[in-house]
Order: structure tokens, then sequence, then C-alpha cells
């Protein structure tokens, strides 16, 4: 089983994010842009596996990858921020790439507003965000992989 960290939007705010990774030991921590570097400005603990990370909207000066395709055990994810799929009116763009990448779940942010669905077989996830909710509280992402198995989770904190 593999124990995934899903973060968003975290826009340098460490604190929350710090919190979660020192108290929920993780095989794989994804952070899905807007200050996609915070991830790196932590001090992992030690056999952390090293981030995973993809590009936002607030990180164009920084570079790095606006989508990433990587499978974990025997699930594909697609992950992306979001701005460049138009999440903030729609999904359909969003779950239209993650399909044609062969993706079972897409993962994103952008909005930051927590959201979990099943669309036809596909998941679409976002986590939030730890540092400037939409609505609500700050919020993040907890996935756990078992061969084909997913379990998913939004957590408040």
């Amino acid at each position: 089983m593999t124990r995934i960290l899903l973060f968003s939007d975290t826009h340098g705010h460490l604190g929350h994010m710090r919190s979660v990774v020192e108290n929920r030991p993780a095989g794989l921590i994804i952070h899905l842009g807007d200050f996609s570097r915070d991830i790196r400005a932590l001090s992992l603990p030690p056999g952390s596996p090293a981030p995973v990370t993809v590009q936002g909207n607030c990180d164009m000066a920084v570079g790095g990858e606006a989508v990433r395709v990587l499978t974990v055990e025997d699930v594909t994810f697609f992950l992306t921020h979001g701005h460049l799929h138009d999440v903030k009116r729609t999904t359909r763009t969003l779950a239209a790439a993650a399909r044609n990448a062969g993706a079972r779940v897409a993962l994103f942010g952008h909005t930051h507003m927590p959201f979990c669905e099943d669309e036809n077989g596909l998941l679409l996830m976002n986590p939030g965000s730890l540092s400037f909710p939409r609505f609500g509280p700050v919020t993040y992402g907890l996935i756990e992989v078992d061969g084909r198995s997913l379990a998913t989770q939004i957590v408040a904190m």
C-alpha cells in the first residue's frame, strides 16, 4: 500500500504543510502548484521520497512541468495545477486530457476548493488550499493506493 499526501496552493505558507508531513508518514508527496517550491523548503523526514510537483500559474518564473503522468502501484495519475484546463469553469477539459493520457485519477488545484468526485470511472480530486481556502477550513488530500484499489480523503485542519 502507498500513502500519498496531496497539497496545492500553499502560496508560501509552510506551517500547515510542515505539520502534515511531520505527522503523516507517506510513500509519496505531491504538490499541485502555486508555490510548489514550498515542499522543497521543508525538511522532510529521513527516508522520505522526493516530492513530485507540477507548475501552477504562480510558478511561471520557477519553471517545471505543467502536466505529469505517473503510475503508483497499478493506478495511473494525471497531475496538473488546472489553470491550463479551465478548472474554475468546468472539469470537462481536465477529464478529457486525463482520459487521453490513460489516467484513472486526475489531480488538480487552482480553485482553492476541495473536490473529489468520480466521473464515469475517472476520479477527479482537488485537495483545496493549505493557505487561502475559498470556503471553509484549510485542507489537503490523502490517497491510499493498494494495487488497483483507491481510498481518498479530503482532510480539514
